[in-house]
């Protein structure tokens, strides 16, 4: 069971269990055993009214081919 809110527990969960299907997607043929994958949730993020906030990046995923982020959505 993973219990959070807003989009982290969706990325940690795709993660987890479909990474087969993301590297399919990203037409990287890698073996998911052979990804590093830096996971971090947001816990959200607080804008001035004079600045733009853009956050952290959720996930970080490195395999022999590239290196994919995936941005806070």
């Amino acid at each position: 069971m993973i219990l959070g809110y807003g989009e982290d527990p969706l990325t940690f969960w795709a993660l987890k269990s479909k990474l087969s299907n993301i590297l399919e997607k990203l037409e990287d043929e890698s073996e998911p055993s052979d990804c590093l994958i830096f996971y971090r949730p947001s816990f959200g993020r607080s804008g001035g009214a004079q600045r733009a906030e853009f956050g952290e990046f959720d996930a970080i995923m490195g395999t022999s081919k590239a290196t994919y982020l995936k941005p806070p959505t």
